[in-house]
């Protein structure tokens, strides 16, 4: 209970401090690892920038963030899938052992997503470790909705927006 405490505590320090000097916020950083940590489960498989590059094709992706941020930009070939509804999107066109990855901002949403098609029978599905914005701190590629790259992200918030160190931040 105690070290749950000056976790918080320190935490809080840390926003503040990254307010102030956002140059410090770095996605290797081990207050947003932590976060991270916090956020995924054992139950959801997480795919790498590294190994989803290298088999990108052999995926069906799916963005689980709003509209919005879906709209500003993407990973190419990626479908929306709005994370308010998905539960009622039709997945049935996939065969179960499909290569599905599921992305959003971090990767909460969709780690959520991926823990609802895996209950529905889906075996080989994964979350993007770090999500769209690992994916463009590591110098990847994202479209607009004209299928053109750009260098436009939408950063969520800004409090979650601090973790992100590349790219044009769209609100």
């Amino acid at each position: 209970m105690l070290m749950n405490v000056v976790h918080v505590h320190m935490f809080l320090l840390f926003f503040a401090f990254a307010n102030i000097t956002p140059n410090f916020a770095q996605v290797n950083n081990w207050f947003y690892r932590q976060i991270l940590n916090g956020i995924y489960n054992d139950d959801v498989k997480l795919l790498s920038i590294d190994e989803f590059e290298n088999e990108i094709d052999d995926y069906v992706i799916y963005d689980s963030r709003s509209i919005e941020e879906f709209e500003v930009s993407h990973i190419k070939n990626a479908q929306f899938i709005d994370f308010d509804s998905f539960k009622e999107f039709d997945f049935s066109e996939l065969n179960t052992d499909q290569k599905i990855l599921v992305y959003c901002s971090i990767g909460a949403r969709s780690q959520t997503v991926v823990e609802h098609l895996i209950k529905n029978g889906y075996t080989n599905v994964y979350n993007l470790e770090g999500g769209i914005f690992e994916w463009v701190n590591n110098d990847k590629n994202i479209i607009d909705t004209a299928g053109e790259n750009t260098e436009n992200i939408h950063a969520f918030s800004k409090a979650w927006g601090i973790w992100l160190q590349k790219g044009n931040k769209v609100y």
